[in-house]
C-alpha cells in the first residue's frame, strides 16, 4: 500500500506534466527540428554519413530535450506551491523524504523517456533519409588530431549515456533550486546562466584543483572517447563519478531543505 502510494507521486507527475499540450507541440517541434537538421547533412556534401553516423551526430542536438527536461523539473515542485498543493501533500501519510524521492525518481525516467524519444525520432528520419546504409556500422571520425575508423553504432551509444548523464546533472541542479527558491522563473535562469557559463568557469579555475572538480568540466564525458576527454582532464570513470556525486549532492539538499521547511506556515 505505502508503496502504491509513492509509486502514484511518479504517475501523477506524468499525468501533469507529460500528456499536455505543451509535450505534443515539443514532439511535433522536435521531429521538425531532426528532418531539418538531416537535410543540412546533405546540403553540406558529406557524402560519407550513414544512419548510425546521423544517429550519432543527432546528440549535438540534444540541447532541445535538455532545455525542456530543465524547465520540467523546475515545474515538478514550483508549481506545487504556486498552487497551494504542497501544503496538501505534505500532511500526507507519505514522508516528505519520500515525496522529493519520488519526484526525482520521476524526473530520472522523465530525462531517460526524453532520450528514448530522441533516439525514435532521429532514428526514424534517418531511416528515411540513410536507410541503405543502416548496416554500415563503421566510418572515418577526426579523433585526437588524426582520422581513424571508428563503430559508430558503440559512439552512438557512447554519446546516449552521456548526454543522458548530463541531463541529469542540470535537472536535479533546477529541481533543488526550485526547492531553494519555490518560484520556477529563478531557478530555471539560474540553471540556464550555469549551463551556458561553464566555459567561463573552467577558465576561471584553468590550473587549479577546482576545475577537476566542477561538474561543467566533467560533462561531456564522450569526449574520454571521442577527443581528448573532458575539460578537467579526469577520465572516464572519475569525471562520471564526480558527476554521480553532484547528483547526490543535489538530491541531499534538496531533501535537508524540504524536510526542514514548515510549508504550511511558509507558503510564501
Amino acid at each position: 500500500m505505502k508503496i502504491n502510494r509513492n509509486l502514484n507521486i511518479i504517475k501523477n507527475e506524468y499525468i501533469k506534466n507529460v500528456v499536455n499540450k505543451t509535450s505534443i507541440a515539443f514532439l511535433i517541434l522536435a521531429f521538425i527540428y531532426a528532418s531539418l537538421v538531416s537535410k543540412q547533412f546533405i546540403i553540406s556534401g558529406q557524402e560519407t554519413v550513414t544512419f548510425w553516423s546521423y544517429l550519432y551526430n543527432s546528440f549535438s542536438n540534444y540541447g532541445l530535450f535538455t532545455i525542456f527536461l530543465i524547465v520540467n523539473a523546475t515545474k515538478v515542485i514550483s508549481t506545487e506551491y504556486e498552487s497551494g498543493t504542497i501544503a496538501q501533500i505534505a500532511i500526507t501519510p507519505i514522508k516528505r523524504s519520500n515525496i522529493i524521492l519520488y519526484k526525482f525518481i520521476y524526473i530520472l525516467s522523465f530525462s531517460l523517456l526524453l532520450m528514448l524519444i530522441h533516439v525514435l525520432i532521429y532514428s526514424l528520419v534517418g531511416v528515411v533519409k540513410f536507410g541503405n546504409t543502416i548496416f554500415d556500422y563503421d566510418g572515418l571520425l577526426y579523433i585526437k588530431n588524426h582520422v581513424e575508423t571508428v563503430n559508430f553504432v558503440n559512439l552512438t551509444i557512447l554519446s546516449a549515456f552521456s548526454m543522458f548523464i548530463d541531463s541529469i546533472i542540470f535537472s536535479s541542479l533546477a529541481f533543488m533550486l526550485a526547492i531553494l527558491f519555490r518560484k520556477p522563473i529563478a531557478p530555471i535562469i539560474m540553471t540556464f546562466v550555469i549551463w551556458i557559463s561553464g566555459a567561463v568557469f573552467n577558465v576561471v579555475s584553468n590550473g587549479t584543483i577546482i576545475k577537476k572538480l566542477l561538474f561543467t568540466s566533467n560533462i561531456h564525458i564522450v569526449n574520454c572517447i571521442t577527443g581528448n576527454g573532458t575539460v578537467s582532464g579526469n577520465g572516464f570513470f572519475i569525471s562520471l563519478s564526480i558527476l554521480l556525486v553532484y547528483v547526490l549532492a543535489f538530491l541531499i539538499i534538496a531533501q535537508i531543505k524540504f524536510c526542514n521547511t514548515d510549508i504550511r506556515n511558509n507558503m510564501n
